[in-house]
């Protein structure tokens, strides 16, 4: 699956055409209704069929965000990230990403970064805790003062692939 809204829908085409193996789902603001193009199925953006895709793919292309890359790892799957230019956050997030080996990272449309990807064999889920139980736990305690406990606590409970670098 593809998510890369602020990258060129022919650009983002002319290079999936070059994997016609592979099939592709791709959504786009720029996308008004479905359209195949030879191996890539491009959508318009919905929430609903989004969700369906995410879940079925066997692994995501996106921007180097937080939601997206988290939700894809958390579910399973292999991901490669753009992060957009001059995006810091983007930028840090996907040299954590890689350095931990849990994605590929990309600083343009890379041809070769994505047929390496595709090799790539499926990925491991990440687990992570319960978030919101930690944080209502940690303000029933009333020990506001001390929130590294709650950091520690909670990064000790997520369950990381075996071929991480932790």
């Amino acid at each position: 699956m593809v998510y890369l809204p602020f990258e060129n829908t022919d650009a983002i085409i002319d290079l999936l055409l070059r994997f016609a193996r592979h099939n592709f789902v791709c959504y786009h603001p720029d996308n008004i209704e479905h359209a195949q193009v030879e191996n890539i199925l491009m959508k318009p953006l919905s929430h609903e069929s989004f969700q369906c895709d995410l879940h079925r793919c066997s692994g995501v292309i996106a921007n180097g965000g937080f939601e997206l890359p988290s939700e894809a790892l958390s579910l399973g799957k292999k991901l490669l990230v753009k992060p957009l230019d001059g995006q810091f956050e983007q930028q840090s997030n996907a040299a954590t990403l890689e350095s931990l080996g849990l994605a590929q990272s990309m600083d343009f449309l890379d041809a070769g970064v994505i047929r390496d990807w595709l090799d790539e064999k499926q990925a491991e889920r990440v687990f992570y805790p319960d978030v919101a139980e930690g944080i209502a736990n940690w303000l029933v305690s009333g020990n506001w003062s001390c929130s590294a406990s709650l950091r520690e606590s909670l990064w000790e409970k997520v369950d990381f692939p075996s071929y991480a670098s932790i």
